[in-house]
């Protein structure tokens, strides 16, 4: 297996700090290999995007719980659901030193994102999480919306909000919006708006939608809307 060679003699660079595997095919040997890299290195960034890892990141994420020099984490593409998210969840929660993680184009859902809220509840260290792409509902929106009214004021981005993560449902995606931007001001969470009303709509573009589909120049078959995205 060339990854667990590759890992093997990577073991022995005690001075890593960046390990970019992206697009890599990992065995579950290998996986289990780079755990242990993990746990014996002092890595700040350790990238495994499109690695299509599954459930065979376990092992990984029991490492990374325990790594205290770890801040960057990508984990881009890696087709993570289910049970995965969860335990994702556990490490971040367990994790003391990551501010930036990388989840977009996975398969999590309203248990990670549910999970997801109560590390929020607690956690002062994560400034990014990533969230693009992901099956994410109201009841993940619900959950992300209470912990930053009431808990959180460190976390500054969750991806796109604006132009993804529609399930999250447009009331929560405003407030969450709203609640990031006073986590980037620096303002306290005793300040924040609770209610649709106290605040601004200008994270979220607007448009007149007209009928560009006539190619005939035939008005519309009903007025004018303003669209909010």
């Amino acid at each position: 297996d060339a990854s667990v060679a590759l890992l093997r003699g990577i073991a022995g660079c005690v001075q890593l700090r960046f390990l970019d595997l992206r697009g890599s095919q990992l065995s579950q040997q290998a996986a289990s290999r780079l755990a242990n890299v993990i746990k014996g290195l002092p890595l700040l960034t350790l990238s495994l995007a499109d690695c299509f890892l599954g459930d065979g990141i376990e092992p990984i994420l029991d490492a990374i719980s325990v790594c205290r020099s770890l801040v960057y984490l990508n984990l881009r593409l890696n087709v993570l659901s289910g049970i995965m998210g969860i335990e994702l969840c556990r490490a971040l929660d367990a994790s003391v030193s990551l501010t930036d993680v990388d989840v977009s184009s996975n398969d999590l859902s309203d248990d990670f994102g549910r999970a997801l809220g109560m590390v929020l509840a607690t956690n002062e260290t994560l400034w990014k999480v990533n969230l693009t792409r992901n099956p994410l509902g109201v009841a993940s929106g619900d959950a992300l919306l209470l912990a930053l009214k009431q808990r959180n004021d460190t976390i500054v981005e969750l991806g796109d909000i604006s132009e993804d993560l529609l399930g999250l449902g447009l009331q929560n995606r405003m407030l969450i919006s709203s609640c990031l931007d006073a986590n980037r001001e620096g303002l306290m969470l005793k300040q924040r708006p609770t209610e649709v009303g106290d605040f601004g709509l200008h994270s979220f573009k607007w448009e007149i939608i007209d009928d560009p589909q006539d190619p005939y120049g035939r008005p519309p078959p009903c007025e004018p809307m303003l669209a909010l995205y």
